[in-house]
């Protein structure tokens, strides 16, 4: 098995200035990254694993080759949460902001070790997968010199303003809170090509909400912090999950709302 034989990464074009990039692990386990790309400037939605190749050459060549373009690119990944799936190859980008709340936790989150073990997870611990890793060097990012910032960081040239946005030419870029699979989770909404994508991490998806360990508190803030997405999409808004290549609508973020209603409520345990 040598490295031509897998190729783990695919993408899908949102619109002009908006793209999804896939880590593709097992049927039904990948892990998707939002991309919004503004002249020389390319902002992901989350970092990828980082165990299984460069995901920044794959976003840069993908959108080079599809814009016609010489030349490189700077590009800053946020991540939505410090879970190594989020931040496992923030090493490979020029900035890797996250939230106040999960920077603590990605210096264990983006060892090579835990990824490894992430990798194993996600790929359903299929050997061909884990021997391709082990015996290929490319494939796993190097995090040693990776230095993340808080995401409104004014040290940072490249971080939001206090407000949390990013302003591109071609694009809008907007950080909020969105505890879900960790108490400093976030979610992040890109205006562009006159439509609106809200990235969820691993909050919000199709089939999926990440709660399990969430205690009573930290679901009224959920539900507090779903409920300002859902006010601030429409009916043509797309979300995107961390855990999924397929955006969706809002209807699935009103259906969780209800249901964590439901479960404050006490009608569901």
């Amino acid at each position: 098995m040598n490295s031509e034989t897998i190729f783990f990464f695919s993408h899908r074009k949102l619109s002009e200035h908006m793209y999804i990039f896939t880590e593709n692990f097992a049927p039904g386990k990948s892990r998707s990254i939002a991309a919004a790309v503004s002249g020389d400037r390319i902002v992901t939605v989350d970092a990828g694993c980082g165990a299984v190749g460069n995901l920044r050459a794959y976003i840069e060549s993908t959108i080079a080759a599809d814009k016609q373009r010489d030349g490189s690119y700077h590009t800053t990944c946020i991540c939505t949460s410090g879970v190594p799936e989020n931040v496992g190859g923030s090493g490979c980008f020029d900035a890797a902001l996250i939230s106040a709340g999960d920077i603590g936790m990605t210096k264990f989150m983006t060892g090579e070790d835990h990824r490894r073990s992430v990798l194993a997870k996600q790929s359903l611990n299929n050997p061909v997968i884990a021997a391709y890793c082990e015996n290929c060097k490319d494939t796993l990012i190097d995090n040693s010199s990776v230095s993340f910032s808080v995401y409104n960081d004014p040290d940072n040239a490249f971080a939001a303003d206090e407000s949390g946005e990013i302003r591109l030419n071609d694009a809008l870029i907007r950080i909020t809170a969105f505890p879900g699979a960790t108490p400093g989770s976030l979610a992040v909404s890109v205006f562009t090509d006159g439509e609106q994508y809200i990235c969820t991490g691993e909050g919000l998806g199709i089939d999926t909400t990440y709660m399990m360990r969430v205690g009573r508190d930290m679901l009224v803030s959920y539900q507090e912090a779903l409920q300002g997405l859902i006010d601030s999409a429409d009916e043509k808004t797309r979300f995107i999950s961390a855990a999924s290549p397929i955006p969706f609508d809002v209807s699935v973020a009103r259906n969780v709302s209800q249901a964590v209603a439901e479960i404050l409520g006490g009608k569901i345990q």
